[in-house]
Protein backbone atom coordinates (compact mmCIF):
# COMPACT_ATOMS: atom_id res chain seq x y z
CA UNK A 1 0.00 0.00 0.00
CA UNK A 2 2.79 2.45 0.87
CA UNK A 3 5.76 3.29 -1.38
CA UNK A 4 9.45 3.60 -0.74
CA UNK A 5 10.32 6.45 1.61
CA UNK A 6 11.43 9.79 0.16
CA UNK A 7 13.01 11.26 3.31
CA UNK A 8 15.35 9.87 5.97
CA UNK A 9 14.79 11.83 9.22
CA UNK A 10 17.88 10.33 10.89
CA UNK A 11 20.20 11.99 8.36
CA UNK A 12 17.87 14.74 7.05
CA UNK A 13 18.36 13.52 3.51
CA UNK A 14 15.96 13.58 0.60
CA UNK A 15 16.03 10.24 -1.23
CA UNK A 16 15.93 10.17 -5.02
CA UNK A 17 15.39 6.96 -6.95
CA UNK A 18 16.52 6.23 -10.49
CA UNK A 19 14.02 7.86 -12.82
CA UNK A 20 11.50 10.58 -12.05
CA UNK A 21 10.88 11.74 -8.47
CA UNK A 22 8.02 13.93 -7.22
CA UNK A 23 9.49 15.49 -4.07
CA UNK A 24 9.35 18.41 -1.67
CA UNK A 25 11.27 19.79 1.29
CA UNK A 26 9.53 18.86 4.56
CA UNK A 27 10.65 22.06 6.37
CA UNK A 28 11.97 25.54 5.63
CA UNK A 29 15.57 25.32 4.51
CA UNK A 30 18.44 27.35 5.98
CA UNK A 31 19.69 30.45 4.18
CA UNK A 32 22.25 29.51 1.56
CA UNK A 33 20.82 25.98 1.30
CA UNK A 34 17.29 26.90 0.22
CA UNK A 35 17.36 26.82 -3.58
CA UNK A 36 17.04 24.22 -6.32
CA UNK A 37 20.85 24.20 -6.34
CA UNK A 38 20.63 21.45 -3.70
CA UNK A 39 20.19 19.14 -6.73
CA UNK A 40 23.27 20.42 -8.60
CA UNK A 41 25.19 17.18 -8.06
CA UNK A 42 22.38 15.02 -9.46
CA UNK A 43 22.94 13.54 -12.92
CA UNK A 44 19.58 14.40 -14.48
CA UNK A 45 20.47 12.89 -17.86
CA UNK A 46 19.79 16.23 -19.47
CA UNK A 47 16.35 16.67 -17.91
CA UNK A 48 15.39 19.98 -16.31
CA UNK A 49 13.75 20.32 -12.89
CA UNK A 50 10.04 21.05 -13.35
CA UNK A 51 7.09 22.30 -11.36
CA UNK A 52 3.41 22.53 -12.32
CA UNK A 53 1.69 25.90 -12.27
CA UNK A 54 -1.83 25.16 -11.03
CA UNK A 55 -2.99 28.67 -11.92
CA UNK A 56 -2.17 28.43 -15.63
CA UNK A 57 -2.02 24.65 -16.04
CA UNK A 58 1.50 24.91 -17.50
CA UNK A 59 4.70 22.99 -16.79
CA UNK A 60 7.54 25.38 -15.96
CA UNK A 61 11.30 24.92 -15.66
CA UNK A 62 12.94 25.78 -12.32
CA UNK A 63 16.38 27.34 -12.31
CA UNK A 64 19.04 26.46 -9.70
CA UNK A 65 18.71 29.84 -7.96
CA UNK A 66 14.96 29.60 -7.43
CA UNK A 67 13.73 28.95 -3.89
CA UNK A 68 12.99 25.40 -2.77
CA UNK A 69 10.16 25.97 -0.33
CA UNK A 70 7.74 23.79 1.64
CA UNK A 71 4.42 22.74 0.06
CA UNK A 72 5.86 23.03 -3.46
CA UNK A 73 6.01 19.75 -5.37
CA UNK A 74 8.78 19.45 -7.96
CA UNK A 75 9.81 16.81 -10.49
CA UNK A 76 13.48 15.76 -10.53
CA UNK A 77 15.00 13.12 -12.81
CA UNK A 78 17.93 11.10 -11.45
CA UNK A 79 20.12 8.82 -13.54
CA UNK A 80 20.83 6.79 -10.38
CA UNK A 81 19.78 6.86 -6.73
CA UNK A 82 20.90 9.77 -4.54
CA UNK A 83 20.65 10.99 -0.97
CA UNK A 84 20.44 14.78 -0.94
CA UNK A 85 21.37 16.42 2.40
CA UNK A 86 18.91 19.09 3.52
CA UNK A 87 19.87 21.82 6.00
CA UNK A 88 16.87 23.18 7.86
CA UNK A 89 16.30 26.46 9.64
CA UNK A 90 16.38 26.20 13.47
CA UNK A 91 13.15 25.08 15.12
CA UNK A 92 12.37 28.60 16.36
CA UNK A 93 12.44 29.85 12.75
CA UNK A 94 10.15 27.16 11.34
CA UNK A 95 7.07 29.23 10.57
CA UNK A 96 3.86 27.94 9.05
CA UNK A 97 3.62 27.41 5.30
CA UNK A 98 0.74 28.34 3.00
CA UNK A 99 0.05 27.39 -0.61
CA UNK A 100 -2.91 28.59 -2.65
CA UNK A 101 -4.46 25.78 -4.66
CA UNK A 102 -6.48 26.31 -7.81
CA UNK A 103 -9.44 24.49 -9.28
CA UNK A 104 -8.12 21.39 -11.03
CA UNK A 105 -4.76 19.69 -10.46
CA UNK A 106 -2.01 21.06 -8.19
CA UNK A 107 1.41 19.63 -7.25
CA UNK A 108 1.58 19.86 -3.45
CA UNK A 109 4.46 19.08 -1.11
CA UNK A 110 4.14 17.58 2.37
CA UNK A 111 5.12 19.87 5.28
CA UNK A 112 6.37 18.20 8.47
CA UNK A 113 8.68 15.42 9.66
CA UNK A 114 6.01 12.86 10.59
CA UNK A 115 3.56 11.14 8.28
CA UNK A 116 -0.08 12.11 8.60
CA UNK A 117 -3.38 11.02 7.09
CA UNK A 118 -4.54 12.74 3.92
CA UNK A 119 -7.63 13.97 5.76
CA UNK A 120 -5.58 15.70 8.45
CA UNK A 121 -2.90 16.94 6.05
CA UNK A 122 -5.45 18.62 3.78
CA UNK A 123 -8.05 19.54 6.40
CA UNK A 124 -7.63 23.30 5.89
CA UNK A 125 -9.01 22.79 2.36
CA UNK A 126 -12.33 21.50 3.69
CA UNK A 127 -14.50 19.96 0.98
CA UNK A 128 -12.60 21.70 -1.83
CA UNK A 129 -10.12 18.86 -2.33
CA UNK A 130 -11.39 15.74 -4.07
CA UNK A 131 -8.42 13.46 -4.78
CA UNK A 132 -4.75 13.18 -3.78
CA UNK A 133 -2.35 10.95 -5.71
CA UNK A 134 1.25 10.18 -4.81
CA UNK A 135 4.04 8.98 -7.08
CA UNK A 136 6.05 5.89 -6.12
CA UNK A 137 9.53 6.74 -7.41
CA UNK A 138 10.80 3.29 -6.53
CA UNK A 139 8.24 1.68 -8.83
CA UNK A 140 8.09 4.65 -11.25
CA UNK A 141 4.31 4.54 -11.12
CA UNK A 142 1.41 6.42 -9.56
CA UNK A 143 -0.10 5.18 -6.32
CA UNK A 144 -3.75 4.43 -5.65
CA UNK A 145 -5.58 7.71 -5.15
CA UNK A 146 -6.82 8.95 -1.78
CA UNK A 147 -10.35 10.35 -1.98
CA UNK A 148 -11.88 12.95 0.33
CA UNK A 149 -14.31 10.92 2.43
CA UNK A 150 -13.21 7.72 0.68
CA UNK A 151 -13.03 4.26 2.22
CA UNK A 152 -11.01 1.09 1.69
CA UNK A 153 -8.00 1.48 -0.62
CA UNK A 154 -9.23 5.00 -1.50
CA UNK A 155 -9.54 6.08 2.14
CA UNK A 156 -8.51 9.57 3.19
CA UNK A 157 -7.09 7.95 6.33
CA UNK A 158 -4.16 6.64 4.29
CA UNK A 159 -0.89 8.37 5.06
CA UNK A 160 1.05 11.12 3.34
CA UNK A 161 4.82 11.30 3.92
CA UNK A 162 7.67 13.80 4.39
CA UNK A 163 9.82 14.41 1.33
CA UNK A 164 7.05 13.38 -1.05
CA UNK A 165 4.72 15.56 -3.08
CA UNK A 166 1.25 14.77 -4.36
CA UNK A 167 -1.14 15.67 -7.11
CA UNK A 168 -4.22 17.21 -5.44
CA UNK A 169 -7.39 17.77 -7.45
CA UNK A 170 -9.50 20.71 -6.31
CA UNK A 171 -13.16 21.37 -7.11
CA UNK A 172 -12.59 25.04 -6.22
CA UNK A 173 -9.80 27.26 -4.92
CA UNK A 174 -8.47 27.08 -1.37
CA UNK A 175 -5.46 27.70 0.88
CA UNK A 176 -3.47 24.80 2.26
CA UNK A 177 -2.05 25.91 5.62
CA UNK A 178 0.45 23.83 7.55
CA UNK A 179 2.29 24.49 10.80
CA UNK A 180 5.55 23.11 12.19
CA UNK A 181 3.82 22.47 15.49
CA UNK A 182 0.97 20.09 14.85
CA UNK A 183 -2.30 21.82 15.64
CA UNK A 184 -5.87 20.55 15.76
CA UNK A 185 -9.16 22.23 14.99
CA UNK A 186 -12.43 21.87 16.86
CA UNK A 187 -15.99 23.13 16.95
CA UNK A 188 -19.08 22.95 19.13
CA UNK A 189 -22.84 23.10 18.69
CA UNK A 190 -25.50 23.06 21.37
CA UNK A 191 -29.27 23.10 21.70
CA UNK A 192 -31.05 24.19 24.88
CA UNK A 193 -34.29 25.61 23.45
CA UNK A 194 -36.33 22.96 21.65
CA UNK A 195 -39.38 25.20 21.06
CA UNK A 196 -41.62 22.80 22.93
CA UNK A 197 -40.68 19.72 20.91
CA UNK A 198 -38.34 18.49 23.66
CA UNK A 199 -37.64 19.36 27.28
CA UNK A 200 -35.44 22.50 27.51
CA UNK A 201 -31.80 21.98 28.51
CA UNK A 202 -30.78 25.11 30.42
CA UNK A 203 -27.16 23.99 30.91
CA UNK A 204 -26.45 23.15 27.23
CA UNK A 205 -24.93 26.54 26.42
CA UNK A 206 -22.76 26.52 29.52
CA UNK A 207 -21.44 23.03 28.72
CA UNK A 208 -20.63 23.82 25.09
CA UNK A 209 -19.02 27.17 25.85
CA UNK A 210 -17.02 25.60 28.68
CA UNK A 211 -15.66 22.96 26.30
CA UNK A 212 -14.88 25.55 23.64
CA UNK A 213 -13.19 28.03 25.95
CA UNK A 214 -11.14 25.36 27.70
CA UNK A 215 -9.60 24.09 24.44
CA UNK A 216 -9.13 27.65 23.18
CA UNK A 217 -6.51 28.20 25.88
CA UNK A 218 -4.24 25.60 24.28
CA UNK A 219 -1.84 26.58 21.49
CA UNK A 220 -2.39 23.14 19.99
CA UNK A 221 -6.11 23.69 19.36
CA UNK A 222 -7.81 26.09 16.97
CA UNK A 223 -11.52 26.80 17.47
CA UNK A 224 -13.37 27.20 14.16
CA UNK A 225 -16.97 27.84 15.21
CA UNK A 226 -19.55 27.45 17.97
CA UNK A 227 -23.28 27.53 17.18
CA UNK A 228 -26.21 27.39 19.56
CA UNK A 229 -29.98 26.79 19.48
CA UNK A 230 -31.43 27.54 16.00
CA UNK A 231 -27.95 28.18 14.57
CA UNK A 232 -27.03 24.55 15.33
CA UNK A 233 -28.32 22.62 12.33
CA UNK A 234 -28.59 19.04 11.27
CA UNK A 235 -27.05 19.81 7.87
CA UNK A 236 -23.75 20.73 9.55
CA UNK A 237 -23.37 17.10 10.66
CA UNK A 238 -24.91 15.29 7.66
CA UNK A 239 -22.94 13.80 4.79
CA UNK A 240 -23.53 15.37 1.35
CA UNK A 241 -24.80 12.00 0.13
CA UNK A 242 -27.85 12.67 2.30
CA UNK A 243 -28.16 16.37 1.46
CA UNK A 244 -25.87 17.73 4.20
CA UNK A 245 -22.82 20.01 4.18
CA UNK A 246 -20.64 18.38 6.84
CA UNK A 247 -17.53 18.75 4.64
CA UNK A 248 -17.74 22.51 5.27
CA UNK A 249 -18.48 22.20 8.99
CA UNK A 250 -17.98 19.13 11.19
CA UNK A 251 -15.72 17.19 8.81
CA UNK A 252 -13.49 20.26 8.52
CA UNK A 253 -12.40 19.81 12.16
CA UNK A 254 -10.55 17.19 14.16
CA UNK A 255 -12.97 17.25 17.09
CA UNK A 256 -16.66 18.18 17.18
CA UNK A 257 -18.73 18.61 20.37
CA UNK A 258 -22.53 18.50 20.62
CA UNK A 259 -24.75 18.87 23.65
CA UNK A 260 -28.49 18.43 23.38
CA UNK A 261 -31.12 15.70 23.30
CA UNK A 262 -30.38 12.40 21.65
CA UNK A 263 -31.17 8.72 21.53
CA UNK A 264 -29.33 5.53 20.64
CA UNK A 265 -29.63 6.25 16.93
CA UNK A 266 -28.61 9.91 16.79
CA UNK A 267 -29.34 13.32 18.24
CA UNK A 268 -31.97 16.04 18.04
CA UNK A 269 -31.95 19.70 16.98
CA UNK A 270 -34.26 22.53 17.95
CA UNK A 271 -35.09 23.74 14.46
CA UNK A 272 -36.58 21.97 11.48
CA UNK A 273 -34.65 24.14 8.97
CA UNK A 274 -33.35 20.79 7.73
CA UNK A 275 -34.64 18.06 9.98
CA UNK A 276 -35.08 17.80 13.72
CA UNK A 277 -33.12 14.55 13.92
CA UNK A 278 -29.72 13.37 12.72
CA UNK A 279 -29.33 9.61 12.37
CA UNK A 280 -25.81 8.34 12.97
CA UNK A 281 -25.80 6.53 9.62
CA UNK A 282 -26.18 9.95 7.90
CA UNK A 283 -22.95 11.27 9.47
CA UNK A 284 -19.74 9.88 7.95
Amino acid sequence: MYPETAFDPSSSTLILYEGWNLVSTPLWLADGHDTIAVFDEVDTAGHSVFWYNGSSGDWELIGPQEEFRPLEGIWVYANESYQIPLYFKPVEEQTSATKHLYSGWNAVGFYGLSQESARDTLISLGGAWATAIGYDAGAQDYEVSMVNGGTGSYSDQRLMFPGKAYWVYMTGEGDLIRSYYRTYSFCAEWVGDYHGTQTPLPSAQEEAEGFYETLSWSNSWNGLFINGNDAAMERHWKDPAFGGVDSDYIDNTHLAFFTGHGWEGGFVFGTAADDYELNYNEAR
